[in-house]
């Protein structure tokens, strides 16, 4: 695999991981925006 292809694959699972993460804290009150 390309070095660039699996860049693309980290950062995409990583945004994916904060759509999924971060509506869940909120819905936990563990996760507060100023």
């Amino acid at each position: 695999m390309c070095r660039e292809v699996t860049e693309l694959v980290f950062l995409r699972l990583a945004a994916f991981r904060l759509i999924i993460i971060i509506p869940a804290l909120k819905k936990a009150g563990l996760f507060v925006e100023d």
